[in-house]
């Protein structure tokens, strides 16, 4: 069955320009190295998306829904599908001295976030900057390669995944979760409590769990702070045990 609107779905991608044959974002590793976008600190692994949360634009999830599990394809999503057509209007001129101000020295090729709003420098000179605050990827026709991992079916199957989808350092092994009567336990290292990000991990999760799994009305979370390694293989001698006859 095809993926539909409040499907929770574990997808692997490659987002790349059609025109340059550039990748630009990808959950792949070796893509990544590959196009010479590879960040030690990004987290490379499959994502988990909630159709209709508005994660991706338009056309990628609508090119999702013609997909089964397992399926993998590549879809041409044109500008107005994907990151929109660009925008005269959204080029500007800004006074130098604003930047200035923010101890900001401009110059062309800059990201920058001024009034609100993000933007790249195209141009500097005589006391004033352009910037031009269209998405970087506005009116490119977009190569969407995907491929379906997983459609979570069992509700706690779909809590366990959304945990991990806001704690994305996080291994499926790390956590563990069970759901009784409309009441998910989730137990989890105690070293998720200590992390920077657990308040607004939390938030998000708590959010989507609100939003897109009516069937949950409770949600528990457990910090194993112990747990006994299992005992050494039957008939494995430890070290203080060992035969003096050798």
């Amino acid at each position: 069955m095809p993926i539909s609107d409040r499907d929770v779905v574990l997808i692997d991608y490659t987002i790349s320009t059609k025109a340059e044959g550039k990748i630009v974002e990808t959950t792949l590793e070796e893509d990544a190295k590959a196009a010479g976008i590879y960040r030690e600190e990004n987290v490379y692994k499959p994502r988990v998306i909630v159709i209709g949360a508005n994660e991706l634009p338009q056309g990628f999830e609508e090119a999702l829904k013609e997909l089964d599990e397992g399926a993998e394809k590549t879809f041409e999503i044109p500008p107005e599908k994907a990151f929109g057509n660009r925008e005269p209007g959204k080029v500007r001129v800004i006074p130098a001295r604003e930047f200035s101000a923010r101890g900001i020295i401009p110059r062309t090729g800059l990201e920058v976030e001024i009034r609100g709003e993000s933007g790249d420098i195209i141009s500097v000179g005589s006391g004033r900057v352009i910037v031009d605050f269209n998405h970087p990827l506005a009116g490119k026709n977009i190569l969407f390669k995907v491929k379906v991992l997983k459609i979570f079916k069992e509700s706690d199957k779909k809590v366990k995944a959304l945990f991990l989808k806001w704690f994305r350092n996080l291994e499926e092994q790390d956590v563990k979760v069970s759901l009784s009567d409309g009441e998910a336990l989730i137990e989890v290292p105690s070293q998720v409590l200590l992390r920077r990000d657990f308040t607004l991990g939390l938030s998000g999760f708590t959010e989507y769990i609100d939003r897109y799994l009516e069937d949950v009305k409770k949600v528990k979370l457990s910090a194993i702070i112990y747990e006994r390694k299992q005992e050494e293989a039957a008939g494995e001698e430890r070290p203080e045990e060992a035969s003096e006859e050798e």
